[in-house]
């Protein structure tokens, strides 16, 4: 499964130099180039998301999320930026009963 299920893709073409920061992430809201459009795969496409995850997103947030964000996500942090904070907690049982 791919983050490119997601409400569209989020890309880095910033990063590459391919093009600049257009699109806002809304989880984080940093800035960040989406590559749904470019003719090269989404670097999104590359973040596995389970598919209760990929559901959840929908479902929170309307756009694409940077790849920041998803990697994160991928890796467990919670849907909201910062709700483990200083807990250390951010395993996906903790994610999964802030969604519910």
């Amino acid at each position: 499964m791919s983050g490119a299920a997601v409400s569209g893709t989020a890309g880095e073409g910033a990063a590459s130099g391919a093009a600049p920061a257009t699109d806002r992430c809304p989880r984080c809201g940093g800035g960040f180039r989406c590559g749904v459009d470019d003719p090269a795969p989404c670097c999104c496409s590359a973040v596995p998301l389970a598919p209760a995850l990929q559901q959840r997103l929908r479902a929170r947030y309307t756009g694409c999320l940077c790849p920041r964000c998803l990697q994160a996500l991928a890796a467990g942090d919670p849907l909201e930026p910062g709700a483990g904070a200083g807990s250390g907690i951010t395993s996906g049982r903790r994610e999964a009963g802030a969604a519910t």
